[in-house]
């Protein structure tokens, strides 16, 4: 009861700030409201492991030792497979070093953890573009051009949670930038080609193994071809306009994992206006939710 009240009877989350120590034989952690507020805590179970070592720590106050020996330019994490309900930031050198780490060997996180890494560092960023320049909690945020060597792990990520989180904030960023101006945009859409390009050329097939692929292997090639698409990387653009011109022509069903895709991005660089009756009257006629 203990444990569980003080998320029962208190709105929010908090934000888990960790650093280690002058002397590297300890990782201090403390706890604030994710908004800004009244000061309050909660009972904060922490599962934490570094290379060679775990553990857990239970935080019932605004701060906590974890008791490990850690060098410098050893990487640690915190709330370990995204098991907790908080965000962590690390306010020492330990964001550089995972950065290293997923760019070296990211197999070492799990799945979960990668995805984590990208939410809580995006959560972060958000926090410090809101807050005063001047403000102390300002100065250890995570700034967007850290953010950006974070996501180039992605690179070489192959599976469907860490892209679907990346899609939502980059979704985001591309609206935000789209009121800014045309350059800003451009120059966006060119770092997501740039970023994509290995992935997508190695796990979208949309002639091929559709049918065959698992719900993952469909998830993440519905969110590589989203994020392609929208970023006019030309092979996704093709290939739907491809699809979208032969149903236009035959009324071939397109397979429902990529048809929404495929509507959406065909009929943006369709040239021929009758192709949105088309669409609208299949639209009406649908029977197929998805």
């Amino acid at each position: 009861n203990e444990l569980m009240d003080s998320w029962i009877n208190k709105a929010g989350f908090p934000i888990i700030s960790a650093s280690r120590s002058s002397n590297s034989d300890a990782i201090f952690v403390y706890q604030a409201p994710y908004q800004a507020g009244a000061k309050t805590y909660w009972n904060v179970p922490i599962k934490w492991f570094t290379e060679n070592s775990n553990g857990e720590l239970l935080l019932t106050s605004s701060s906590g030792t974890i008791k490990t020996n850690i060098e410098e330019k050893q990487w640690y994490k915190l709330n370990q497979n995204s098991d907790g309900y908080y965000i962590v930031n690390y306010i020492d050198n330990n964001w550089d070093n995972i950065i290293e780490q997923l760019q070296q060997n990211p197999s070492v996180f799990s799945v979960r953890d990668r995805a984590s890494f990208i939410f809580d560092a995006y959560q972060l960023t958000e926090m410090k573009a809101s807050q005063s320049k001047n403000s102390k909690e300002n100065e250890s945020m995570m700034t967007y051009e850290k953010f950006f060597r974070l996501l180039e792990f992605l690179k070489n990520e192959n599976d469907y949670l860490p892209w679907s989180i990346t899609n939502t904030f980059i979704s985001s960023l591309k609206s935000r930038l789209s009121l800014i101006g045309s350059l800003s945009s451009v120059q966006f859409d060119s770092y997501i080609r740039n970023l994509i390009k290995h992935v997508y050329d190695k796990n979208v097939d949309f002639y091929g193994t559709t049918g065959r692929k698992s719900y993952l292997e469909n998830s993440l090639q519905s969110v590589l071809i989203s994020l392609a698409c929208s970023a006019e990387y030309e092979p996704c653009l093709q290939a739907t306009n491809e699809l979208f011109q032969n149903f236009i022509k035959t009324r071939e069903p397109i397979p429902s994992n990529i048809r929404g895709d495929v509507y959406r991005f065909g009929i943006q660089t369709s040239k021929n206006v009758q192709d949105f009756d088309v669409l609208w009257n299949a639209y009406r006629a649908e029977l197929d939710a998805v």
